[in-house]
């Protein structure tokens, strides 16, 4: 989700909302994503934890085709290889039961902290 295309990713999807169901949800997919919502100066919406957390219900075979499809399981296991987290020689499903399980950590620790909310909801 690198470069411009990718940071601007949450625009489209911002753009349905507000023609379904109105601002408030509009800007709630909008800033789910961490890196858009610092380019306005402002926390990620509600959106963000769900976001992440999707993948966790989701199996490695319906996972793994779609995001190799899109580059980003090769963006996201580089960056993680580069911080030290899982080294490249993993196999895919490896890196995925490793990122599921990394995920559910960081919820873990972020319970009971108010998640600043900008648009409200």
């Amino acid at each position: 989700m690198d470069g411009e295309e990718g940071e601007r990713h949450p625009e489209h999807g911002a753009k349905i909302a507000l023609r379904l169901f109105g601002p408030v949800y509009s800007d709630m997919v909008l800033f789910h994503s961490r890196n858009y919502a610092g380019l306005w100066d402002t926390q990620p919406s509600k959106l963000y934890w769900a976001d992440k957390l999707s993948l966790i219900y989701e199996p490695w075979w319906l996972y793994l085709p779609r995001a190799w499809a899109s580059g980003e399981l090769f963006e996201y296991r580089e960056k993680a290889a580069m911080a030290g987290f899982i080294p490249l020689t993993e196999n895919h499903r490896t890196w995925f039961a490793w990122i599921k399980e990394d995920l559910v950590k960081q919820v873990k620790k972020h319970q009971g902290m108010a998640m600043v909310n900008p648009v409200g909801i």
